[in-house]
């Protein structure tokens, strides 16, 4: 496992409500209905549009806490992230993209059955 970084694990919250659905988004985007799991995808990219440092540290943080996530979970998280990633590079701080960095380096080698393809296109985007 990677040693934690200054930051690792730390959600960049607001303090509001918002928070709390963020981690209600993720706990709950592995529903069995695969239009859910879309809407939750889509939910937590608007919400990243806006506070890209509150999604994608939480989402960092639940797949760290949770490291025998169901497979499927897991892979929902990550896409949402890489949206995220995406479409607000700019507005990451660097320490964030360390853990994220970290995160997926340690997804690749450590998950058989994520495809490697997706998780190096995720590591990428947020390296380049």
């Amino acid at each position: 496992m990677i040693m934690p970084g200054p930051t690792e694990g730390f959600v960049r919250s607001t303090g509001g409500q918002v928070d709390d659905m963020v981690m209600a988004l993720i706990d709950g985007a592995y529903d069995r209905d695969h239009d859910v799991r879309e809407i939750v995808q889509l939910s937590l990219l608007t919400l990243g549009r806006k506070q890209p440092e509150l999604v994608l540290s939480s989402c960092h943080s639940y797949l760290v806490r949770h490291s025998k996530l169901q497979e499927g979970h897991r892979v929902v998280v990550l896409e949402a992230m890489q949206k995220v990633i995406q479409e607000t590079i700019d507005d990451i701080s660097e320490s964030l993209a360390v853990d994220l960095v970290r995160l997926a380096a340690e997804e690749m080698t450590s998950s058989k059955l994520l495809s490697v393809f997706y998780l190096r296109d995720t590591l990428l985007c947020v390296c380049t």
